[in-house]
């Protein structure tokens, strides 16, 4: 096993026929497909049939002068047609359950997997845990 300094890097390891596999994102094919990538190259796999969330989000400042600017702005974003154009172009998926793809969106929705199990920790989890996970990570990698 190897593990090189970012995403990036990795994926261009496995491009580059450096490496034999690399762990990306389920969208992973939308990217591929898009590239002109050979797409029995880009198979995606989940682990248990699991996979981390990856979510994205955005909040209003408690002390904005502008609530209403803010809450409608937020609105906006979350429209089904807004998530899907915002998922289609980042090559992630929406925040929503409903977005609205299209046909002009057809092959973001032939290429994006999503897993039967998404995994994902609370911020509670997180700020309870993090610290211990890295060292944890940081002790196995190290051993290796």
């Amino acid at each position: 096993m190897r593990i090189l300094g970012s995403w990036g890097d990795a994926y261009s390891a496995y491009g580059n026929d450096e490496a034999p596999m690399v762990v990306s994102y389920s969208t992973d094919q939308v990217y591929a497909n898009r590239a002109d990538q050979d797409m029995d190259r880009h198979q995606i796999r989940f682990l248990n049939d699991q996979a981390y969330a990856n979510p994205e989000g955005m909040a209003q400042f408690a002390d904005t002068d502008s609530p209403g600017l803010a809450k409608s702005f937020m609105e906006f974003m979350l429209r089904p047609e807004v998530q899907a154009e915002i998922a289609v172009r980042n090559v992630a998926f929406p925040a929503i359950t409903d977005a609205e793809f299209g046909d002009e969106h057809a092959e973001y929705e032939q290429y994006a997997q999503v897993p039967p199990e998404a995994v994902s920790f609370s911020y509670d989890e997180l700020r309870g845990n993090l610290q211990g996970w890295i060292e944890e990570w940081s002790r196995q990698i190290a051993g290796n």
